[in-house]
Parts: structure tokens; C-alpha cells; sequence
């Protein structure tokens, strides 16, 4: 699902950034605002999907998030 979703957001001309755990999903975002952030629910690694969206949102940050298998 991971692959699929960024291959497909990288076909429409979108930048994609991707990180696999939650932490390591903030190091980019201190150089990039992203216009959307798409992120698992479950996502591992310290961080959550749901808290790594609180962190980066901001007032015109969408955010997508998903569950189930990566």
C-alpha cells in the first residue's frame, strides 16, 4: 500500500517524501512544509501516524491518514 500510494502521488507531478517510522518522518519536515501528509495510523518508531499529523499540521496542512496492512 506504501509503494502504490507514493507512486501514484509521484505520477500526478507531486514531490514525495517518505519515512517508514514516526520519528524519522519529522527530520524532513524541519527543510519541507508538506501541502499534505499522508501517514499510517500505526505507524512505528516512537511516534504514532495520528501524533505525527498533530505535529506537522498546521492551520492549511491537510492531512490523510490510514490503517491497516503497509
Amino acid at each position: 500500500m506504501h509503494h502504490t500510494t507514493a507512486t501514484r502521488i509521484r505520477a500526478h507531478g507531486y514531490r514525495v517524501v517518505e519515512a517508514r517510522k514516526g520519528r524519522a518522518a519529522m527530520r524532513p519536515l524541519d527543510e519541507v512544509r508538506p501541502d499534505l501528509l499522508v501517514t499510517h495510523v500505526g505507524l512505528p518508531g516512537g511516534m504514532n501516524g495520528r501524533q505525527v499529523a498533530e505535529a506537522v499540521r498546521g492551520p492549511y496542512s491537510p492531512a490523510a491518514a490510514g490503517a491497516g496492512p503497509a
